[in-house]
């Protein structure tokens, strides 16, 4: 989850000084707010206020500076008081679903069905289920 400050700038401000953005931000920004928009983002260099940023699904919430740092530990006890091995594995699963190539990109059925219930699994499992498969013809 991510949380911006009111008063937040977000943008990767690089190609506006002649650099290429580094460390998986262009690959990162793609998986949160959709091609079109982060190549905007990436390619202009613009800087988006903390209230655009939500609007495009890049944050999660926008905190009034003054409370933000009461709202963050009130959103993170919330998080942890119920169940925190549940949690943890939700977000493991989550974070799995994010990387995890179950259906294939070329529009071909994987080969077999892999189960994605678990990273171990789905880095083993998805990204070569369909690397070899063979196109599947439907009468």
């Amino acid at each position: 989850m991510i949380f911006a400050s009111e008063n937040a700038k977000l943008g990767l401000p690089e190609v506006s000084l002649g650099v290429t953005p580094g460390f998986g931000g262009t690959q990162r920004l793609v998986r949160l707010v959709g091609k079109i928009k982060a190549k905007e983002m990436i390619f202009t260099g613009d800087m988006i206020d903390a209230k655009r940023a939500m609007e495009i699904g890049l944050v999660n919430q926008v905190l009034r500076k003054s409370s933000s740092s009461r709202a963050g530990r009130e959103i993170a006890s919330k998080i942890a008081t119920p169940r925190p091995l549940a949690v943890a594995r939700a977000k493991r699963l989550s974070n799995a679903a994010t990387t995890c190539r179950c259906a294939p990109p070329t529009g071909r059925k994987p080969s077999r069905s892999p189960s994605c219930s678990t990273p171990k699994i789905a880095a083993r499992a998805c990204v070569p289920s369909w690397k070899n498969a063979r196109p599947v013809h439907r009468k």
